[in-house]
């Protein structure tokens, strides 16, 4: 049922995707787009605690989680969507030591607990990023 459920959205996301506000930004040749709505989807890119290209590695877990989800927070409301709207995330962890530290700032942005599908351990560790955070929010049409 799940992987069915996951299948569904997927193809709603690819034949179906909407602009939405984003912050886009250009590195070469790569674009990215930090979210895309389809049919009450928003499907938010992984964000991780940096800003342009700025080295991580003298923040720790709290703080690059703060400020991962503030970056989020603001996603969301520039494309009509809260915290309360999501419906599943997805949490990269450098170290699976970090989770403790990590859910403690988490449950602050999420207090209605929201479905977490998984809590992985692998990071960009060149900049030092301990946390990413990859969600998807769900609003109905009115």
């Amino acid at each position: 049922m799940k992987k069915s459920f996951y299948l569904l959205l997927l193809s709603f996301f690819l034949l179906f995707p909407i602009a939405v506000q984003a912050q886009a930004k250009s590195d070469g040749p790569v674009y990215y787009r930090s979210a895309v709505e389809a049919n009450g989807f928003l499907f938010v890119s992984g964000q991780n605690a940096q800003k342009g290209d700025e080295s991580l590695k003298e923040y720790d877990i709290s703080e690059q989680t703060k400020r991962a989800l503030d970056q989020i927070g603001e996603t969301l409301k520039a494309n009509g969507y809260t915290f309360d709207d999501v419906v599943n995330v997805n949490i990269f962890l450098a170290k699976q030591s970090d989770f403790a530290e990590f859910n403690k700032v988490y449950q602050k942005y999420f207090p209605k607990r929201p479905a977490r599908s998984a809590a992985f351990g692998v990071l960009h560790q060149d900049i030092g990023a301990l946390v990413e955070v990859l969600l998807v929010a769900y609003k109905k049409e009115n």
